[in-house]
């Protein structure tokens, strides 16, 4: 024992050398090493007062059976990531004895044009490689094979998707050009060209049958949030509702008395709904009288969170 910490030590030795491997407070492997029994060891050499050991090596143990293969030595090995009372070694030897079971059972997904244009590893070497890689090329070729996956797998949930909201059915919105004229003229700046063509091009969108589905992207202060007070005014002109969802009531509220004020002149008809605070026309209201008003269709431009679903 040695600072409070129960050391064993077992000398290791071979056809040209010997050494020394120290594991601590693991007392029982006195039991499990045995002498003339094969070993094979993995770990940090530790020099300390001019002799050389093993400190905490890993080790496993080598059967007199022809062809075995190391598991935990020897090469390459994965490290997973450990909860009490289930280590990486524990989780490396089940892996290992599912791929041997039950491999045969993967089917490839991918194309073949797709595999053999991308250079892509099919999918059971790709499982083999990367949880047992001989080379640190096959952990490269395997984690590319997969990052590529779901990469792909989301582009065509993203089709689906598409595909889905060509089906449905949207009110056409007439574009309210003077109105929106009127409005971009009152603004105390002139809009960008990338606001003016984005403006512009969901517009025209908004004119066609089926539901526009965008995400308009921008760095703060950008003016995402002018682009969609546009689009709620044009909505507003066609007589009809849009709503507005941030992401917290604060945030809400910022977005409703700057919203207002803009619009007020050209739009009147605006309110806020959250789960504390509801107001109409730069009124306090109840939220009883503002969830009647929305039926009503009396609210054309409504801001909230995601309470309002």
């Amino acid at each position: 024992m040695r600072g409070g910490k129960i050391l064993t030590e077992i000398e290791i030795s071979d056809s040209s050398s010997r050494i020394k491997a120290v594991f601590y407070n693991q007392p029982f492997l006195k039991n499990v090493f045995k002498k003339g029994e094969f070993f094979s060891f993995s770990g940090k050499i530790v020099q300390k007062k001019g002799y050389f050991y093993l400190q905490h090596p890993v080790f496993e143990k080598i059967p007199k059976i022809p062809h075995f293969n190391l598991l935990h030595t020897g090469k390459i090995i994965p490290i997973y990531p450990e909860t009490k009372g289930i280590t990486t070694k524990w989780i490396r030897e089940k892996i290992s004895l599912v791929l041997k079971n039950e491999i045969w059972r993967a089917r490839e997904f991918l194309p073949e044009k797709i595999l053999k244009k991308l250079n892509l590893v099919p999918l059971k070497e790709a499982i083999l490689k990367i949880h047992f890689p001989e080379t640190k090329e096959d952990i490269k070729i395997s984690r590319f094979r997969f990052a590529f996956e779901e990469l792909f797998l989301l582009e065509i949930e993203v089709l689906r998707e598409k595909l889905k909201v060509k089906k449905k059915r949207a009110y056409p919105l007439k574009i309210q050009v003077e109105a929106i004229k009127e409005f971009i003229k009152s603004l105390p700046f002139e809009l960008t060209e990338s606001q003016k063509k984005e403006t512009w091009r969901m517009l025209k969108e908004m004119e066609k049958s089926v539901p526009m589905n965008r995400l308009l992207q921008g760095d703060v202060g950008s003016g995402k949030t002018l682009v969609a007070t546009i689009l709620a005014l044009n909505c507003a002109k066609n007589n009809y509702q849009s709503a507005m969802i941030a992401p917290t009531e604060i945030l809400a509220a910022q977005h409703y008395r700057k919203i207002f004020r803009m619009l007020e002149p050209f739009e009147k008809r605006i309110g806020i709904l959250t789960k504390g605070y509801s107001e109409f026309a730069g009124k306090k209201l109840k939220k009883e009288e503002m969830i009647k008003k929305i039926k009503e269709g009396g609210v054309k431009i409504l801001i909230g969170t995601h309470s309002l679903f």
